[in-house]
């Protein structure tokens, strides 16, 4: 049974990012009567150590350090026991002055914690803001729901159309799946896209296989710039039915059987990069997501005539240009705002790690130690 003070750490892990992470027992987890299991180590301190300074000690780096070098590996997997864990070197002070550390990096590292707490919120906020920009582009500014034959989309602005998507395309072609090798296609070899080159409405050109010397290629499924690639299959349905328009790609990656790609005409209604773009609305999430299917455990697909019947906001073909430039200038700025509260978070984490380090191994003055002598 666990009890208050006691310290566990993991012992045995697939990652050696997460072997020895320690955690501090403290008397709400203590009441709850709960035990431990085999894949943690519990310690117990004695009179002359005090527990939060030893889970400081154990998640510093100087620490973790020892631990790579001397867990062992079975079956793939690094371990730790007692023995290993208790041969670690420790720099030691009297108690008083273990306390006095604990208590200085309990009050520092909640305030960081705080800070990087706040951040995070920052962060949510972003993606909400994102999803908000997007909607109100994609849609002319028009947000406020409104009962219409189409249940599916805001009010629009005037001279603009609703249409299902299969009168904005002229075909939706699928691709081509053989077995191929777990490795990236070089330069000059052919490969075939997996079905994660456009979750989340990001085509990425690293999602594919090697297609083998021995298969002849399909020219005809060669993925070109321009394209709009739309996610049929995935083991969650959050990825399914996301649509990425192809900014840029190497040659010689084929269509994949997981993903579609839509045709259009010479002159088509609604760009194909702006279509993209409204596609991951939220609107057209919830279009989608009433398509979807696959039973519990399985993957999740969508099929092409699903997909022929979503609703989508057509605007006059010259006011599309102007949107498309509205939405990229929108996702600069996001990206930038995103970006830089990103590595705010990183150098506190970092600077949380630094203080702990030099806390516990007598590197940083914390006050006056003599002063609790």
């Amino acid at each position: 049974m666990l009890e208050s003070g006691d310290l566990l750490v993991t012992k045995s892990s697939g990652s050696e990012l997460h072997i020895g992470k320690a955690s501090l027992v403290n008397s709400e987890v203590a009441s709850l009567n709960a035990c431990y299991s085999n894949f943690m180590q519990r310690l117990r301190v004695d009179g002359r150590t005090e527990p939060r300074f030893v889970h400081y000690w154990l998640n510093n780096q100087l620490c973790r350090e020892q631990f790579g070098y001397l867990s062992n590996t079975t079956s793939g997997l690094a371990n730790l026991n007692g023995g290993l864990i208790g041969s670690t070197l420790v720099a030691f002070p009297e108690k008083h002055v273990q306390v006095h550390i604990a208590q200085f990096l309990d009050d520092k590292t909640a305030r960081i914690d705080a800070l990087i707490a706040e951040k995070e919120r920052l962060l949510a906020s972003l993606v909400e803001w994102r999803a908000a920009e997007l909607a109100r582009i994609c849609f002319g500014g028009h947000l406020t729901q409104v009962a219409t034959d189409n249940l599916w989309l805001p009010n629009l602005p005037e001279g603009w159309k609703v249409m299902r998507l299969k009168h904005l395309v002229t075909a939706i072609e699928q691709g081509w799946s053989p077995e191929c090798e777990s490795r990236l296609a070089a330069q000059d070899e052919w490969g075939v896209l997996k079905a994660g080159a456009a979750n989340a409405g990001v085509f990425r050109e690293d999602e594919h296989k090697a297609l083998p010397a021995a298969l002849e290629p399909l020219p005809s499924l060669e993925v070109k710039t321009g394209d709009v690639l739309v996610t049929r299959a995935s083991g969650t349905a959050d990825y399914v039915g996301s649509f990425a328009y192809v900014y840029a790609t190497r040659p010689k990656l084929m269509l994949s059987d997981k993903n579609f790609r839509l045709k259009f005409g010479p002159e088509p209604r609604l760009l194909p990069e702006l279509l993209a773009w409204m596609c991951n609305t939220r609107v057209l999430r919830e279009q989608i997501l009433q398509f979807v299917s696959g039973a519990d455990g399985l993957a999740k697909n969508i099929g092409s005539g699903s997909l022929r019947e979503l609703w989508l906001a057509v605007p006059p073909i010259v006011a599309q240009p102007e949107l498309i430039t509205q939405l990229h200038a929108s996702r600069t700025k996001l990206d930038e705002l995103t970006q830089h509260v990103v590595e705010h978070i990183a150098r506190l984490r970092e600077y949380r790690s630094s203080l702990i380090s030099e806390a516990v191994t007598g590197q940083l003055a914390i006050g006056t130690l003599k002063e609790n002598q």
